[in-house]
């Protein structure tokens, strides 16, 4: 957000700094995307895998009497 007068600046100097903006703001965009979604899924899908394997193991285990 911090970012965003550099888009609309049209003063000296803007157009060197629009260029170095661009590639911050779209770093920190796919950050929170990546920290939103992806990291909870494959955290979901890993410990799912975790889960079924540990049933897996159970079922297998012979009753002892």
């Amino acid at each position: 957000m911090n970012l965003m007068p550099i888009f609309w600046a049209t003063g000296r100097g803007s157009d060197v700094m629009k260029p170095m903006a661009i590639p911050s703001v779209g770093g920190m965009v796919v950050s929170v995307l990546v920290t939103i979604f992806i990291a909870p899924c494959l955290f979901c899908a890993v410990e799912e895998w975790k889960w079924k394997r540990a049933q897996g193991r159970a079922g297998r285990q012979s009753p002892e009497l």
